[in-house]
């Protein structure tokens, strides 16, 4: 379970940190005040999920509730609390209309990672019992996986002009 919590919080941090410096303009991490590199910086080859201005808006205050949801769900797993494994689980895998919008006119990839996470949520929620803990932790590592996968494979882009 410790390795499930480290990945969790190392996530947590790095896509919190990259949410923050996104939503700041001004804000720059130091290490972009120094002198630029001697060479071209290497490319982003994620694929660009083109997003309004809204749509990234609406996507970064999701990522925040998926932070704060699985940091709720990772004490619940951790002190067998699960009740509040069943209503956090069922709340994360509910899809909401802004963000159904958004995916269906993302790429495939992206759609089918979507579709498996919220799977795994509705799994999560039926694993909530006493005998169920490796389960449980298996279900709650795979969701993890997607969101790193997910987030290695796809960036958030403007539209073209």
């Amino acid at each position: 379970m410790s390795a499930i919590r480290l990945l969790l919080v190392f996530f947590a941090g790095a896509s919190l940190g990259a949410i923050l410096i996104s939503a700041a303009p001004g804000l720059r991490p130091a290490s972009q005040n120094a002198a630029p590199p001697a060479g071209p910086a290497p490319a982003d080859s994620r694929i660009p999920v083109e997003l309004s201005a809204a749509g990234r808006q609406h996507i970064r205050q999701q990522m925040i509730r998926y932070l704060e949801g699985m940091s709720v769900l990772s004490d619940a797993i951790r002190y067998s609390d699960f009740e509040t494994i069943k209503a956090v689980s069922e709340d994360l895998g509910t899809p909401d209309p802004t963000s159904s919008g958004i995916v269906k006119d993302a790429p495939e990839g992206f759609r089918q990672i979507s579709k498996a996470m919220r799977s795994d949520f509705a799994s999560l929620g039926l694993a909530a019992e006493p005998d169920k803990a490796a389960e449980l932790e298996d279900t709650f590592g795979a969701i993890l996986l997607k969101c790193s996968s997910c987030h290695g494979s796809y960036r958030a882009d403007s539209p073209s002009p």
